[in-house]
């Protein structure tokens, strides 16, 4: 028989995140079918960049500097996506998490994959924590709620107040993050840089390789480098060094003459 978890196992539930740097010879083309393909799906744009050739590099948008931010909260470290300098688009979607496959495999067709990362986080524990601690907090406040209905000193109203204040705002607070961890396990995010072929390749390995020629004379203009660094300081020294050995020569030779 299958073995059956244990009950107070918590159910997996995967944040799933990926970058992707992309070579391609028609970046605004690319970017049309991928959004496209990522809007068929179901998913959403949260955040575009363009960068023209006098335009600099950008960077995060503020968009996507939340949901960073946001993946913090719940421990995950999502790998960045490149803001390399040079014209190209910079996206940033949401797909539904069945999706996900998809729209990866969506945006490696939109030309040469340069680099990509991919991770996923299992947030199922803290989701299950959630709930137990709203549960918790949800009968914590019908009990004060029962409690005010019954009061009838002043003091005891003035306490009761403040605690269920107090348990109301750490209640919202909770389910502001249920609500996050709910669209981050629904909602898969996918970064996508659209770079020219040459940019792309460039903006990964800025030191292109070079041959054992090139290599070699580098090395030898590193070396007379060196050793022209070296004869500048060893310089004054040998002179010093040879007017001592003249004057004593001349001195030894005065002294013989004598």
């Amino acid at each position: 028989p299958a073995a059956v978890p244990a009950a107070d196992e918590p159910e997996q539930a995967l944040v799933r995140y990926g970058s992707l740097l992309v070579g391609t010879e028609d970046v605004g083309a690319a970017r049309d079918s991928f959004v496209a393909t990522v809007l068929t799906m179901g998913g959403r744009i949260t955040s575009e960049t363009v960068v023209t050739e006098d335009g600099g590099g950008p960077g995060i948008e503020p968009s996507l500097a939340d949901s960073v931010a946001a993946s913090r909260d719940v421990g995950m470290s999502y790998p960045y996506p490149w803001y390399p300098t040079g014209p190209g688009i910079w996206l940033s979607v949401q797909v539904p998490v069945d999706q996900y496959d998809r729209a990866v495999e969506a945006a490696r067709d939109t030309g040469e994959v340069v680099q990509m990362q991919q991770s996923s986080y299992d947030v199922g524990a803290q989701i299950s924590d959630v709930d137990a601690r709203i549960a918790a907090l949800e009968a914590s406040l019908a009990r004060l709620t029962a409690l005010m209905d019954q009061a009838e000193e002043i003091r005891d109203v003035i306490e009761l107040e403040q605690a269920i204040s107090q348990r109301q705002s750490e209640l919202d607070s909770l389910r502001a993050r249920q609500r996050d961890l709910a669209n981050q396990t629904a909602m898969s995010q996918i970064s996508l840089t659209l770079m020219s072929p040459q940019d792309a390749r460039q903006s990964v390995d800025p030191m292109p390789q070079k041959s054992w020629w090139e290599s070699f004379l580098e090395g030898l203009e590193q070396f007379w480098s060196w050793l022209g660094s070296a004869l500048l300081i060893v310089s004054p020294l040998l002179l010093a060094t040879a007017a001592i050995w003249w004057v004593r020569r001349r001195r030894r030779r005065g002294a013989n003459a004598a």
